[in-house]
């Protein structure tokens, strides 16, 4: 059953959680500009072409770059999803659901 949606609670960052977040931060600021691959079929691709992910808070920031893909990648792309779609579409719906519940959290 799907749950009744709700906002998620303000959360105060002050205090204790500081410190967390803080670190959180940091972390993820050392990841920046990195080149992120297409996944096909499971596959991680990097190509030569890449396109920036600018952030707009901070438009010189570089959040990373993003491989693009050719005709030729995106075909196997779309070939790629339908054999998955075969399995996929024999999931019960509950189950997909629960998958897709999962990642947005």
């Amino acid at each position: 059953m799907i749950p009744e949606f709700r906002n998620e609670q303000f959360g105060n960052f002050s205090g204790d959680r500081q410190p967390t977040m803080q670190r959180a931060l940091r972390e993820v600021s050392g990841m920046l500009g990195q080149t992120y691959p297409l996944i096909i079929g499971g596959e991680r691709i990097i190509t030569e072409q890449t396109k920036a992910s600018i952030n707009p808070a901070r438009p010189k920031e570089v959040v990373g770059k993003i491989s693009q893909a050719d005709t030729e990648l995106a075909n196997q792309a779309i070939e790629a999803a339908h054999a998955a779609f075969a399995s996929w579409s024999r999931v019960p719906v509950e189950a997909r659901a629960r998958v897709l519940f999962k990642a947005a959290s």
